[in-house]
């Protein structure tokens, strides 16, 4: 047991050192790319000390989900009626999609248009 404990230890040591390698090789890279831009490069922020390991959120690492719009609500919510219908076996009554409304001058130029085919088509009769 003693010994495992040496080899973990030994092993945490290396990475420590390795960690620091690559922490100055990407330093060294920084200040190369800043010298090849012409606009100087801010230096990087030091290292923050890696925290000791604590258990996270239950919600840490999820995406925030995406906000529905009222119609995808309401079609959700009428699939979901449907589907509790069929399983009771009850029928359910589909919501009336709104009518849509003409404006009178829609309806005026429509009218005018329509009087016109008919002028026409009389016209060819003659």
């Amino acid at each position: 047991m003693q010994s495992d404990i040496e080899q973990f230890l030994a092993l945490r040591e290396s990475l420590l050192q390795e960690r620091t390698a690559i922490e100055a090789s990407i330093r060294e890279i920084t200040n190369v790319l800043a010298q090849a831009s012409s606009a100087p490069a801010a230096p990087p922020a030091a290292p923050a000390p890696a925290p000791a390991p604590t258990v996270a959120p239950a919600t840490s690492g999820r995406k925030q989900r995406k906000k529905l719009t009222a119609a995808s609500r309401a079609k959700i919510k009428a699939a979901a009626i449907a589907r509790w219908a069929k399983a009771k076996g009850t029928k359910t009554v589909a919501a009336k999609k709104p009518t849509r409304k003409i404006s009178a001058a829609g309806r005026a130029s429509i009218a005018a248009a329509q009087k016109a085919r008919w002028a026409k088509l009389k016209a060819e009769k003659k």
